[in-house]
Parts: structure tokens; C-alpha cells; sequence
């Protein structure tokens, strides 16, 4: 077993074979176990890490990590002190998510993406939905220390445009706790908080910390989410089982493995990165995304539904050849449900243009 100290907290991970990065980050159920068979696919050709994310597995299990922006903290802390600039990354469910903000605030350390069964919902503006644009200073890796954790920012940087910016600087120090207070408003959001903590307002911190000691003391997120918030509908009122209940059948070889992960998932990470999940920030995060990508959903999947007709347009839009969305006949877990998986893993890894792929099930965009 492989571990590194981030920010204070234990961060897990296995690693097999040489050669190119891989990078496997696991969904919503399970941990970096499901990609055994995966890494034993790939490891004859490539050097494929497996992390388990803030929650799961066997890394730390710190509430106050369970955000998007603490999650992609993390993994850029992580491809660091593996000395990785450059990395392809195969990441599922919850992890495809973290995945594409990554490549949106570090855009320079993601080679290609695969994505497969990640949250991509309608938020119902997509026809007249602004173009986003990509982060004014996007991390590189060689400065990410200075990049996460200097306190100061420059004078001309907006509200917005800092990578991976949230109330909390400086590694967490332990002798400044207060300093780890997440902001109620911004939790899981990609648009960042201010950084410098002398500019916060007084009473909203103490607000926030009162929050967060109620949170504590209940054991449950007080958070309260937007009633439309399509992710957290799926969620709420799910635990680890009833979550691997809901997608995968008793029956099915991997459900005793992934059964063994419950007990090592906290329930909270689930619900608490949920809550502030935003379905247009979601699909903003790849709209800008200039890699390779492909976009794998399982059209059976129980969880998470086969985007719609209007978020493909969203996401191809201009770039056809380079965004390729593929929906497959199989539920929530294609790399266990889909025979052709590694076939079309080592394709989307090998070949460059990911647009001459021959896939029977590639969704293309229609003439108009």
C-alpha cells in the first residue's frame, strides 16, 4: 500500500507498470480496487496510478475535504509529489467530474480525458448559454505550491479566475484550524473564494464556523441545496450500500468487491459534495476544455442518465473532433459490463486523433 501526506491528510494509491502516466479515479461507490483488472490491461504499456479520493478507500477521512475544489487540490498536490507534469486520466462517476475541473484549472497537466458516466445534466440554458472562458492563470505544476497556497494574489486577478482558490491557505497549518472553515456558499462550487483571509468578512467566517460545529456535532451535513439540483436528487437519501444497491445487482461478479469498499466509504463525502454540485459549471468545465475527451455513458445506467441531445450539442459544439461522446449498451459500471472496455481504452490511449476511432455506438452530431 502507497501513501503520501497532502495538507495534512493521507492520501492512497497504488501504482503498476511503466512507461506513459495514467491516472485512475474511481466514482461514487468503490475505490481504486475496480481498476485492478483495468491496470493489469494497461500496465504492459503504461505507468497507471490509482487514487482513492477524500472519503473513500483508504484516504483520509476529513469532512472538511469533501468539496470539489478539495478534491482537484489534492490531485494537483498529488501529481506533484509523483513528479508527474502530464497525465492521462481514466476517472469514473464522482471522479469524472473532479476530472474535468482538473483539466479546467490545470489544463497543462491533462494529456486527454476518458469520462465515463460523469453528471452531465440539462440546466436548461444551453441554447443561450454564454460561452465560458477558460481560468485567466491556469495551475502549472512546477508552481503549484506557490500557486495553492501563497496568500497574496495579483493585484489585477478578479473573483473567479484563481485556481483553486477556497477560505483555507498555507497546507492547513495545524496550529490555525479555523483556517480549514469552508464557505457555505461556495462548497463544490467552481468559481472560487477569496484567498486572502484579511479580506473575509468577519461575521460571515464565525457564521461559517458556527456551521461547521453544528455539522460536527450531528454528524450530517447541514448544508441545504438547491431543490432543483439534479446530482443530489439522485443521492439523497442513499448510503454507500443502498448506492451500490441501486447500481449494480447482487448477482453480478463485482458486487462482493465493491461491497468490501462500503465500510471504508463515509457516507457524508457522498451527500456533501453532492449538494453544491452545478449542472451548468459541470458542462462549462468541459465546454473549455481543449484535450482530447472522450465521454462514456452507460445507456442502462440506473444513476446517471445518458446526456441529452442539447448538452452533446453544448459540449461538441466546434469541436467535434476532439470531444467525442460515445453511449454504450451497459449500465453504470461499462468497464465491468461492456466486453469492448479495454479495446476502446486502448484505442482512446494510443491513437491521436481521437476523432478517426471507429466506434459503432459514437453519438455525432446531426446536420442541420
Amino acid at each position: 500500500m502507497s501513501t503520501v501526506t497532502l495538507g495534512g491528510d493521507l492520501v492512497h494509491y497504488e501504482v503498476l507498470g511503466r512507461g506513459r502516466t495514467v491516472l485512475l479515479l474511481h466514482g461514487w461507490v468503490g475505490s481504486w480496487r475496480y481498476w485492478v483488472p483495468v491496470m493489469q490491461t494497461l500496465h504492459l504499456k503504461y505507468r497507471v496510478f490509482a487514487v482513492d479520493l477524500f472519503g473513500f478507500g483508504d484516504s483520509a477521512k476529513n469532512p472538511r475535504r469533501y468539496t470539489l475544489d478539495e478534491q482537484v487540490r489534492m490531485l494537483v498536490q498529488f501529481l506533484q509529489s509523483i513528479q508527474q507534469k502530464k497525465v492521462a486520466v481514466v476517472a469514473h462517476g464522482l471522479g469524472a467530474w473532479v476530472a474535468a475541473e482538473l483539466a479546467r484549472r490545470a489544463p497543462d497537466a491533462v494529456a486527454r480525458m476518458m469520462l465515463i458516466s460523469s453528471p452531465l445534466f440539462d440546466p436548461g440554458d444551453l441554447a443561450n448559454r454564454p460561452t465560458p472562458k477558460p481560468v485567466t492563470h491556469p495551475i502549472r505544476l512546477e508552481d503549484a505550491d506557490k500557486t495553492i497556497y501563497n496568500t497574496e494574489r495579483p493585484p489585477t486577478e478578479e473573483r473567479g479566475d484563481a485556481p483553486l482558490a477556497s477560505i483555507g491557505r498555507g497546507g492547513y497549518p495545524e496550529d490555525a484550524p479555523d483556517r480549514r472553515v469552508p464557505d457555505p456558499d461556495a462548497l463544490g462550487s467552481s468559481d472560487p473564494t477569496i484567498p486572502n483571509a484579511r479580506l473575509i468578512n468577519r461575521a460571515r467566517l464565525e457564521e461559517a464556523a458556527r456551521a461547521l460545529a453544528a455539522m460536527r456535532a450531528s454528524d450530517t451535513t447541514a448544508l441545504k441545496p438547491n431543490e432543483d439540483n439534479p446530482l443530489y436528487k439522485r443521492l439523497s437519501g442513499l448510503d454507500p450500500a443502498g448506492l451500490l444497491n441501486r447500481t449494480m445487482k447482487r448477482t453480478d461478479v463485482q458486487y462482493e468487491k465493491l461491497m468490501q469498499d462500503v465500510s471504508r466509504t463515509d457516507a457524508r463525502v457522498l451527500i456533501q459534495m453532492a449538494t453544491y454540485y452545478d449542472a451548468g459549471a459541470a458542462l462549462d468545465a468541459l465546454r473549455v476544455a481543449s484535450m482530447p475527451t472522450m465521454i462514456v455513458h452507460g445507456a442502462d445506467d440506473p444513476l446517471i442518465d445518458v446526456p441529452n441531445e442539447s448538452v452533446w450539442n453544448y459540449l461538441t459544439n466546434e469541436k467535434e473532433d476532439s470531444c467525442v461522446p460515445v453511449p454504450l449498451s451497459c449500465g453504470h459500471f461499462p468497464m465491468f459490463e461492456y466486453d469492448a472496455f479495454p479495446r476502446l481504452l486502448g484505442n482512446f490511449l494510443d491513437t491521436a486523433d481521437i476523432s478517426n476511432i471507429e466506434i459503432k455506438e459514437r453519438w455525432r452530431r446531426r446536420s442541420r
